[in-house]
């Protein structure tokens, strides 16, 4: 679980999906969700509450071990995904528009990692797709849809640095009632296959809580860290720290209280009140420290 240090964000551009896709068209359920966001503003809180940084569009680390101190961020899209919703009118097929998507977001990737960052593909796409698409698939065949867009992005980081590299999933957080969410089950194992280090997701929304249990399950790879959400952005309530510190102990107790870094579900800035988004924060860090000293009492 993260150490405390010294962390900040930029927020850069990235890679992500195609139009259609051999499922359908998008537009099923959801019109369109607010993509991923977070002031930069947000680091300095945790510098100054002794957190760590982690993931969603912008987390924090909550223990010890992971995150390392004086680690500077950078979340890039990942148009992979994303691009389920851009018009194609140039590429002959779906998959080599991706593909020109990887190759353009590669780039942004390298200088990214060549200054000295760490990289975070932000990809809600993964999971929202899910209920955008007519007609409405299987989930083996979204599976399969998804995992086309996968590829495309393990194509775009191959060969970099993957314990440089996180990923980001998230379902979209868009203030609603998510009905239509695909279960975290039923897509875990498409987002374990990005060939990242650590995986962000949301964790604290009350509509995908529950799932911390599919970890009894679902065995994280050995060199793989996880940051789920503990706080949310889908809420004005402040999680009480002891709540969070419940929820951390969870995901720790489950694959290792080395391999998590406690994170907020997504990002927070435009999505709820800065002063609510400071309390969050607040509370992020206290819960982070019950949980540290449980872990190692």
């Amino acid at each position: 679980m993260g150490a405390g240090g010294s962390l900040r964000e930029v927020r850069a551009g990235g890679v992500s999906g195609a139009t259609g896709g051999a499922t359908g068209s998008v537009g099923r359920r959801r019109a369109a969700s607010s993509r991923c966001a977070i002031s930069a503003r947000f680091w300095s809180a945790l510098d100054g509450a002794g957190a760590g940084g982690g993931g969603g569009g912008g987390g924090a680390a909550a223990a010890r071990s992971g995150a390392r101190p004086g680690v500077s961020r950078i979340a890039g899209a990942s148009r992979t995904g994303s691009a389920s919703r851009i018009g194609n009118s140039y590429y002959k097929t779906e998959e080599e528009l991706l593909y020109a998507c990887a190759d353009a977001m590669r780039e942004e990737y390298k200088a990214i990692l060549d200054a000295g960052f760490v990289l975070q593909l932000d990809d809600p796409a993964i999971a929202e797709n899910w209920d955008m698409i007519n007609p409405e698939p299987t989930v083996e065949e979204y599976k399969k849809f998804s995992m086309v867009r996968v590829e495309a992005l393990n194509y775009a980081i191959r060969g970099l640095p993957q314990e440089r590299i996180r990923f980001h999933l998230c379902w979209g957080s868009w203030h609603g009632p998510p009905v239509t969410d695909i279960p975290m089950r039923d897509i875990v194992d498409v987002m374990l296959a990005i060939n990242a280090q650590a995986y962000s997701f949301e964790a604290g929304n009350v509509r995908h809580e529950h799932e911390w249990k599919l970890w009894q399950d679902v065995k994280l790879p050995d060199d793989k860290l996880i940051l789920p959400g503990v706080v949310s952005h889908a809420t004005n309530v402040v999680e009480h720290p002891e709540l969070i510190a419940e929820r951390i102990l969870r995901f720790a107790n489950l694959v290792g209280r080395e391999r998590v870094i406690a994170s907020t579900d997504c990002g927070l800035g435009g999505r709820i009140h800065p002063q609510i988004a400071w309390a969050k924060l607040e509370a992020l860090a206290q819960g982070a420290a019950l949980a540290n000293r449980q872990l190692w009492s």
